[in-house]
């Protein structure tokens, strides 16, 4: 799901994100809770954003560098979009150790 709710050009500004955020929250907490996913991966990079949308959130632990939380009874994986300039085959390994590290399984 988008947090910025309208197109786009491929880029974002950090102050539209947070504004679009602060804007559907409730939205997007209710599309979250309905499907009540046991994983979340963002493509946010940004301990910021989950804060807008996740105020109650807990449990911060770093995982091969990348930020993981618990939100209820989700595990959110603070995670790279899909679209940035690393080579797919490099967030694939990354968040294939992120699913096999024991921090994660513990959290």
């Amino acid at each position: 799901m988008n947090v910025k709710k309208t197109g786009g050009a491929g880029t974002a500004v950090a102050d539209d994100i947070r504004h679009h955020a602060e804007q559907y929250q409730e939205l997007i907490r209710e599309q979250v809770e309905i499907i009540d996913p046991d994983i979340i991966i963002g493509g946010l990079r940004g301990m910021w954003i989950w804060k807008v949308l996740f105020p109650d959130l807990s449990a911060t632990v770093e995982v091969e560098g990348v930020e993981v939380f618990r939100w209820r009874r989700a595990k959110v994986i603070d995670f790279y979009h899909p679209s940035n300039y690393y080579p797919r085959s490099m967030s694939y390994a990354l968040l294939s150790r992120i699913f096999s590290n024991q921090k994660l399984k513990q959290l």
